[in-house]
């Protein structure tokens, strides 16, 4: 079946049992603006990738209602439903979003949906168009209601402002009868609903809620920080111009269209003192003490040496080669390799930051918090010790380069040995992704590996392909830059 003829498609990638992440790639949102659109889901997949860890559904149909069936088979409670121009930018939103959902049970739990609730001035309220929360196993009870369901009526409510400690949390209780305004306004306010429904779905629910005493709930400010909205539908000609690199009239685009236009066209990326990813690396066990000799691999924190204490090094014979786009993170690796005596490591990148404050020290808080974390992963003090001695008498370059657009830096610098090489999430990164179309990025991991296969028979690859699989094969095994989860030996 090809999949212009499905309804939906599941993909299982799934950390929590109780969450379903739903997305609309055929959405009727700026149908006009195709290469906005196509801009944007570029955007929201990449950054899902990288941050959301439940598993995913993809509906073709909006007017189907099969996915919401089938989700509760699958034991999922709860769906967000992300719409264009909206994704999340922290780990934790899921963390954020249990605990908010667990806050909204214990004051009422029969609702049936939850989102930034907004009401402009005489209107009634609604959904904003960022992301909404559907209780599954409720919305199944309250009549299976559809997703363009629509209204008659607009009941009264009460906002209640909860004053949880995430943020204003919002509550619209159901009241009685309807107060004159809403009466005298019920037909503008309905026919501007009829509109919304023909873009958006999920947009009566609302409504719909509160005519039959249903509690509607708001996010906190917490959870809506965990998330970007760049607000598409806010002067999308100018949005669109802006993301697409011309020139753009700033006052017209919303305050996170501008954000985002800004990390596209002045791309900037914090220096990496440490790893964010909380866990140690997966190792391959055959692979331990067997002394590669050559490690290539970003500048960002020590994992590219973990593995290297893992796999074993000679000194004076091991070469490393780093490399980044940026020149700050060059700057400090290269000065860490030089000058650092592998002791009190939050002091000497404290005072890195003091000599060196043009550069992005958004990580630098993470040092003290993770850097026994790092120590133990070695280990203990004493063996990191020696092996940085070990590090220390090694042959180091570090080439400032980005290997996406311009990877002959890189390989020029490369030797046909036995070879170890390590990416992290560069090939799904979102900034690339914003820089490059999608053709552009595979074909560009298909020629580093290309390139990395003719170093040596035994050279092997660890990173993410462009669509965030995670690898650590034999370079020899990859033959595609998007369908390698069967080779994700590292967890």
């Amino acid at each position: 079946m090809n999949q212009g003829q499905k309804s939906w498609e599941y993909s299982h990638k799934s950390s929590t049992n109780k969450i379903v992440h739903v997305f609309s790639p055929k959405s009727k949102c700026l149908l006009d603006k195709p290469r906005l659109k196509q801009k944007l889901q570029q955007i929201q997949q990449v950054e899902s990738n990288n941050h959301l860890q439940g598993s995913v559904i993809n509906t073709f149909n909006e007017g189907d209602m099969s996915w919401l069936e089938n989700a509760i088979s699958m034991h999922y409670e709860y769906a967000v439903f992300w719409f264009d121009g909206c994704w999340a930018i922290t780990e934790d939103f899921e963390e954020i979003l249990e605990r908010e959902i667990k806050e909204w049970n214990e004051i009422d739990s029969n609702w049936t949906v939850a989102g930034e609730l907004r009401q402009e001035e005489g209107a009634y309220p609604t959904l904003n168009h960022n992301f909404i929360i559907i209780n599954l196993r409720k919305w199944a009870l309250n009549e299976k209601i559809h997703p363009v369901n629509e209204i008659t009526e607009l009941r009264d409510f009460e906002a209640i402002d909860l004053g949880w400690d995430t943020g204003n949390l919002l509550q619209l209780n159901p009241v009685e009868g309807h107060v004159s305004h809403f009466e005298r306004n019920q037909e503008r306010e309905i026919r501007r609903y009829e509109r919304e429904i023909g873009k958006f779905p999920f947009v009566s629910w609302l409504a719909w809620c509160i005519d039959n005493h249903i509690v509607v709930y708001g996010i906190s400010d917490e959870l809506f920080d965990a998330t970007v909205y760049v607000n598409p539908f806010m002067n999308t000609e100018q949005f669109e111009l802006g993301i697409m690199g011309e020139s753009y009239d700033r006052d017209q685009v919303s305050r996170k269209g501008k954000y985002v236009i800004d990390k596209l066209m002045k791309p900037s990326s914090p220096v990496y003192f440490v790893n964010t990813e909380e866990s140690s690396p997966t190792v391959i066990d055959k692979l331990l003490e067997t002394e590669f000799e050559q490690y290539i691999g970003a500048t960002a924190g020590f994992k590219l040496l973990y593995y290297a204490h893992k796999y074993g090094i000679n000194p004076g014979f091991t070469d490393f080669i780093w490399f980044d786009f940026d020149p700050d993170s060059c700057n400090f690796k290269r000065e860490t390799l030089k000058q650092w005596d592998g002791q009190n490591y939050p002091a000497w990148v404290d005072d890195w930051c003091q000599r060196n404050p043009q550069a992005n020290l958004d990580l630098q808080p993470l040092v003290k918090q993770k850097w026994w974390g790092v120590l133990h992963q070695f280990g203990g003090k004493n063996k990191f010790q020696d092996f940085w001695t070990q590090v220390s008498f090694s042959d180091h370059t570090v080439i400032e380069c980005d290997i996406i657009s311009n990877n002959k830096l890189l390989f020029d610098k490369v030797q046909n040995k036995r070879s170890f090489m390590w990416t992290s999430n560069i090939y799904s990164y979102i900034l690339p992704n914003l820089k490059e179309s999608v053709e552009d990025i595979n074909s560009s991991f298909m020629d580093m590996v290309s390139q990395l296969k003719s170093t040596h028979q035994d050279t092997w690859f660890c990173g993410t392909d462009t669509q965030d699989n995670d690898i650590m094969c034999p370079v020899k095994d990859i033959t595609s830059a998007t369908d390698n989860s069967s080779l994700g030996q590292e967890q």
